[in-house]
């Protein structure tokens, strides 16, 4: 579904560039001097068609997902109803399963595995309708603002700025989540293991039960064997490449023709 969204978004993009230099062809065959150059009206055209119709290919994909899931879990009986959080997880795989046609569903993860199916069908149709609806409208609107005075370069130009700035923060965000996300894992492991015990410990076998009713060991966590281990790959690693790159460095620098 992806791939025919994206597939559209490039046609109407195409479509929409060419509707724009045309426009600018026009308005220059006039005899009109124009501030911007045709391709530049092209450009300014497409990305009025592409952004909304990539912002709301990320609403949907945040949104989609959570009613499709959150309708087909409503359609269970109430007995069947996930409990906590790990329990969702597992019915919404068998439901995804009934839904693809695989295996063999009880009649209550059949009926809501065909709820999953048909609001997942109807999202991904209403996607490709509102998101064709947004292109044509951005591409309307674009080139009805288009004329011989209008700055098409600098508001292509201002776009691509805007879109520069919007991939770096996307970049900055998701290290700062990835380090809060860390940080969130580390106290909560911290506030049930030692520090101490985990700095000096000297068994390692994460080896515990995640629900209650499977049976498992409290687990040791000492990391003492992964320091050791990882400065033993580290001293062999350096045994090996440290002669190797300065023996060869030194040949390179020093005693190799010019040809080597």
């Amino acid at each position: 579904m992806l791939s025919v969204y994206l597939l559209l978004v490039l046609v109407m993009a195409a479509g929409a560039f060419i509707a724009g230099r045309s426009r600018g062809k026009a308005l220059a065959g006039d005899g009109t001097r124009l501030h911007s150059l045709p391709a530049y009206h092209g450009l300014f055209t497409a990305s009025a068609t592409i952004i909304p119709m990539v912002a709301l290919l990320v609403l949907w994909g945040i949104a989609a997902p959570r009613l499709v899931e959150y309708f087909a879990i409503a359609a269970l009986p109430a007995d069947l109803q996930p409990a906590d959080e790990m329990a969702r997880g597992s019915v919404l795989r068998d439901i995804q399963m009934a839904a693809d046609g695989f295996g063999e569903p009880s009649p209550a993860l059949e009926a809501a595995g065909a709820t999953y199916a048909a609001w997942r069908t109807g999202l991904d149709v209403g996607l490709l309708v509102l998101g064709g609806a947004f292109g044509l409208s951005g591409a309307w609107w674009a080139r009805s603002r288009l004329g011989p005075l209008f700055r098409a370069r600098n508001r292509f130009e201002s776009v691509v700025k805007v879109v520069l700035i919007a991939c770096s923060a996307v970049a900055i965000l998701t290290t700062i989540g990835i380090v809060f996300s860390v940080l969130f894992e580390t106290l909560r492991f911290f506030a049930r293991y030692p520090v101490f015990d985990f700095l000096f410990g000297l068994q390692w076998s994460p080896q515990t039960a995640i629900r209650e009713d499977q049976v498992g060991s409290s687990g040791a966590f000492g990391a003492v064997p992964l320091f050791a281990g990882t400065t033993l790959i580290m001293l062999i690693a350096m045994l090996v490449a440290g002669p190797i790159g300065l023996f060869s460095a030194i040949y390179m620098a020093e005693y190799a023709s010019p040809r080597v």
